[in-house]
């Protein structure tokens, strides 16, 4: 698992996917602090994970990443 702050590079998230059920990558954003945990097995995970840095849980989300969709969507994008 891994905190992000800043930015995170898309090959490092490709990476991630490699090791996952489906290629996916499974995040936990803080949406206030603009901080993210990625690469857990579970939400649950990376949430707990989160807490280390005493994040308060009201303003967080989850998000599963998709590559092969997100590639689609970009493909729509260019064709418009």
């Amino acid at each position: 698992m891994k905190i992000v702050k800043d930015n995170i590079n898309i090959l490092e998230l490709k990476e991630m996917a490699k090791k996952m059920q489906y290629g996916l990558v499974k995040a936990m954003i803080d949406v206030e602090k603009e901080i993210m945990s990625v690469d857990g097995a579970l939400h649950a995970d990376l949430m707990e994970f989160l807490s280390v840095l005493r994040i308060q849980n009201q303003k967080i989300c989850g998000v599963l990443i998709f590559f092969q969709i997100i590639l689609v969507i970009v493909l729509l994008n260019l064709i418009q």
